[in-house]
């Protein structure tokens, strides 16, 4: 059990950390996404947002306010840290080992990518709510996600996932990806697929090795996900939602093979399952063999899939293109 003096400075370390990555993301003047996004707060009609009209109109509101977009960074860095926060606080008895791991791999990312940390921020929140049985308000904040980027809509899957002492069937869901990929075949084929999803698809453009890849990666963590769960001694609820969350999805793998930018939810499962399995064996100071290899293989895995190829976009200008605001 902790100290008190412990929980002192695991809270205080935790708030540094916070007001360093504020600090960082909000003072940023220059990242790879940062034109385009500064592009974006200069529209004046909310039809180029689509399906995102939450976050169009956010940027319409501040624009029309008055508002630099350096100030519309600032606020939106705020919420997307906050709600992040939140659900490390909650998650974690030692938070600011999870805000560390958050810090260093994760957001060296996620502040470039503000659409998506942001919608990603409040899945987080809302699986949450599933755990505890809310569905109701899980698909509300779901939706919420959805409309400041659309790739949050593939979250609504997990509502099929079990927050009790029962395992999600394995063959079940990879049937149903594959059943969906028949399905998305055939509406294309027929023209159904609207021709701005599919434009959108071709931005990012796959091939049989980023393929390939993605399911090699997706397929490994539920893997050890799955047998780090059978050798643990102790178990408790969330022991088995976080594997049905896995074991769901596995559905995912169909759209790898439309697009690699689905890769980018995977991306949070990782997240997930790293602070779940980091918190594990330093609340219960057990491991299994299958925990440490996916912390270490999957730490390397965010940095060298996501961080590395793109450092001089992201990394490196966290740090020499910051200016305190």
């Amino acid at each position: 059990m902790k100290s008190k003096g412990f929980n002192l400075l695991d809270t205080l370390f935790f708030i540094l950390l916070f007001c360093l990555a504020w600090l960082l993301y909000g003072g940023n003047q220059w990242n790879g996404d940062r034109d385009a996004y500064e592009l974006y707060y200069v529209r004046n009609s909310i039809y180029p947002w689509g399906i995102e009209i939450l976050y169009g109109y956010l940027n319409i509101i501040f624009n029309n306010l008055g508002f630099s977009f350096q100030i519309f960074q600032v606020v939106i860095s705020f919420f997307t840290l906050f709600f992040t926060a939140i659900y490390l606080k909650k998650v974690s008895r030692y938070a600011a080992i999870s805000f560390l791991v958050y810090f260093s791999l994760m957001f060296p990312l996620d502040y470039v990518l503000m659409r998506t940390s942001l919608s990603y921020a409040i899945v987080l929140n809302a699986l949450l709510l599933l755990f505890r049985g809310r569905k109701g308000l899980y698909v509300f904040l779901i939706i919420i996600a959805t409309l400041i980027h659309q790739s949050a809509i593939f979250f609504l899957i997990f509502i099929f996932a079990n927050n009790n002492i029962k395992k999600n069937n394995i063959p079940f869901y990879l049937f149903f990806s594959f059943g969906l990929a028949f399905v998305f075949q055939a509406l294309m084929a027929k023209g159904l697929v609207p021709t701005k999803l599919i434009e959108h698809f071709s931005y990012y453009k796959t091939n049989w090795i980023t393929i390939f890849s993605c399911v090699f990666y997706h397929v490994l963590s539920v893997l050890l996900i799955r047998l780090d769960f059978y050798v643990k001694a102790i178990k408790c609820k969330y022991d088995f939602f976080i594997l049905n969350l896995n074991i769901i999805s596995l559905i995912l793998i169909v759209a790898y093979f439309q697009s690699d930018i689905f890769v980018r939810s995977f991306r949070l499962i990782v997240f997930i399952n790293l602070i779940y399995l980091i918190q594990y064996m330093f609340i219960w100071k057990k491991t299994t063999i299958f925990s440490v290899f996916y912390i270490a293989f999957y730490s390397f895995y965010l940095v060298e899939y996501y961080i590395y190829p793109v450092a001089d976009d992201s990394f490196l200008p966290l740090f020499s293109r910051f200016h305190l605001f």
